[in-house]
């Protein structure tokens, strides 16, 4: 059978008397259609209400009448521009909302004596009776607080942005919203407890539910704007998480304060083709199996997977003896209970044998890889961008603005730098494709490294107040200066005989109600990943010292080098880490490697992926930035 396209595109600009106007969302329909139009091959079937036709009626029933068509390996686009609004929602759903509030999206006639919003909890049940048939479903939404499923647009010096109406209209707050309001009293009929309907989609908001939602100078919303633009570079063949990826990094280009979000419900697999349905490609796979009484996967917050307390991760598994990860084959789905540095816990959705092992892929939208500035010639450059591996943990980008990192590819020698400083971190030159391989793993040690710079849990239960971690500056008498706080200043200073090294203790103390594990872990200025300390750590009074006893503990500048910065990261866990699975060597900073051979990368280090995980896990970092001071000789 054919397949079909389903589309509903709703733009409210005109609004009844007591609501503001808005000028831009008519405009995201048309150019939304006209993209359709052009880009879209299965048999189309589209259907705009603008201004006054989209009323709540309207939308509900062509929700069900038009996108209700579409069956199996069809797909379907719903699309809304106009007001998005908060509310008072129904006492019945404040165990899934800590805030009462819920999001909705304004209609023509929601503020109509009588009227009210499309309120999210609507628009979840009719996602799930189009989803019934098994379509491939993609949600729109740009407009104020979106990324939890609901634009405003104000003065702000941001690039190409002016002062236009709000697409944000505020409501009484002062009475929840009946519960037989909903949908026609679809929660009122259903029998505790009240359950919000899941459907598989991908739902692409303009920001996330804190934020609001810009427009243009040409009177359309920044993201149905960068969306197309971003299409229309990247073309049709793209899947959910590179759009993701491409998309946010262009929007964050013009406003630091408008975050695209992408989430995916109900095990949406976001690697495949957008509005089409089908894989694009593989990707990467982590051992799943039982060990310890839970289910673990060698997978982490080093990976990519994110560490905010709201995002789920979900993972679909295929059994280890298949050696492939074909659908057919699918054993089922897991979902991430507990995130480690490199390692989860997972809970699965089938019963199985404690001794099966399987491949994970992950089907969540994945933490944005880091964006790499590309340069150089044409052809090289191309041939890094279609050599990139699968999965990686950076993405090639040609804007600037939003890179840390260049890589420099030019008449065959490949250039790694640090963009802010022009630093030289290693480089490579000779056969080309041997050259992109080598500075790939660079570029992931790297980013691993950048990682862990910031790594920690935000859904730890453990309090971190109870660990004290402080830095003590050791004077020659020998006696102690206590540096308050976390980002420490130090003054490295010629005392006459020569540069003297500054000697420093790093101490911690333990006041929670039990025995914890502490790694200490030193974040070298030449990318390295060290273990300093790593022991059980029991509750008590004092402090206990983790470094600075030895006799090269100290912190001292190089020659030529006017500062620097050092980062102490203190793991905290209720289970022994497996330290050294953390650990990488130093780069050679301003190395370049000749390569002619598969040989000559033999020696780049590979990590290894397994470490025992922690049950419950937080992080303190203390940076030591170290400054060379005027001389005092002859002073």
């Amino acid at each position: 059978m054919e397949r079909r396209f389903f589309a509903l595109l709703v733009g409210i600009d005109t609004y009844p008397a007591n609501i503001s106007d808005l000028r831009g969302c008519v405009n995201d329909v048309n150019h939304i259609n006209d993209y359709l139009k052009e880009h879209v091959a299965l048999n189309r079937c589209i259907e705009t209400l603008k201004n006054s036709d989209a009323t709540r009626e309207n939308i509900i029933r062509l929700f069900r009448r038009h996108l209700g068509k579409a069956g199996k390996n069809d797909v379907v686009l719903f699309h809304y521009s106009g007001h998005g609004s908060r509310e008072l929602a129904a006492p019945v759903f404040n165990e899934y909302f800590s805030d009462r509030k819920g999001e909705t999206m304004v209609c023509y006639d929601s503020r109509i004596t009588g009227g009210y919003d499309l309120a999210d909890k609507e628009l979840a049940v009719l996602l799930w009776e189009v989803a019934k048939k098994n379509p491939h479903i993609v949600v729109s939404l740009d407009c104020c607080h979106s990324g939890s499923g609901s634009r405003e647009a104000d003065n702000s010096n941001l690039a190409g942005i002016r002062e236009i109406p709000g697409r944000f209209e505020d409501k009484d707050e002062s009475t929840p919203r009946p519960l037989e309001s909903y949908l026609e009293g679809f929660y009122k009929r259903m029998d505790a407890p009240i359950r919000i309907p899941q459907s598989r989609h991908v739902l692409m908001a303009a920001c996330d539910r804190r934020q609001k939602a810009w427009e243009t100078r040409d009177h359309r919303g920044l993201f149905s704007t960068t969306l197309l633009e971003v299409l229309a570079k990247s073309g049709i063949n793209i899947n959910y998480a590179d759009l993701f990826v491409r998309c946010r990094a262009a929007v964050l280009k013009q406003t630091r304060i408008q975050t695209p979000q992408f989430e995916t419900y109900s095990h949406f697999m976001p690697y495949r083709k957008f509005l089409d349905g089908r894989p694009l490609e593989k990707k990467a796979r982590y051992h799943v199996y039982f060990e310890k009484g839970n289910w673990r996967m060698d997978c982490g917050a080093l990976h990519g997977l994110p560490t905010e307390a709201e995002k789920v991760v979900e993972v679909a598994l295929y059994p280890e003896s298949t050696g492939d990860s074909t659908a057919d084959k699918m054993a089922g789905y897991g979902k991430m209970i507990s995130l480690g540095a490199q390692k989860s816990m997972l809970s699965l959705d089938f019963e199985t044998s404690r001794a099966a092992r399987y491949y994970a892929e992950i089907i969540s939208l994945p933490v944005p890889p880091m964006p790499v500035l590309l340069e150089g010639d044409d052809e090289e450059k191309n041939l890094v961008k279609i050599t990139s591996p699968q999965g990686a943990n950076f993405v090639f980008t040609d804007e600037p603005g939003i890179a840390r990192y260049t890589l420099s590819v030019r008449k065959g020698r490949f250039l790694l730098c640090r963009k802010d400083t022009d630093l030289l971190i290693q480089g490579a030159e000779g056969e080309p494709s041997l050259c992109c391989v080598y500075m790939y793993s660079i570029l992931e040690r790297v980013i691993r490294w950048e990682r862990g710079l910031v790594l920690q849990n935000h859904k730890t239960t453990l309090n971190p107040g109870e660990m004290d971690l402080k830095f003590f500056e050791v004077r020659e008498n020998g006696t102690e200066r206590e540096c308050q706080g976390d980002s420490l200043i130090l003054d490295f200073i010629n005392t006459g005989s020569g540069w003297k090294e500054i000697r420093a203790r790093l101490r911690v103390r333990n006041r929670a109600d039990q025995k914890l594990h502490v790694t200490l872990v030193y974040f070298s200025r030449k990318f390295g990943i060290y273990i300093l300390r790593n022991e059980p750590l029991r509750r008590g009074k004092g402090f206990v010292t983790l470094w600075g006893e030895g006799e090269n503990d100290y912190i001292k500048l190089p020659e030529g080098t006017d500062e620097a910065v050092d980062t102490f990261k203190l793991i905290v866990s209720t289970e022994q880490v497996d330290d050294f699975l953390l650990m990488q060597k130093e780069l050679e900073l301003g190395e370049i490697l000749s390569i002619r051979d598969p040989r000559d990368i033999g020696t780049v280090e590979v990590s290894e992926r397994k470490r025992k995980i922690t049950n419950d896990w937080f992080t303190k970092t203390i940076t030591v930035k170290t400054v060379r001071q005027p001389s005092r000789v002859g002073g």
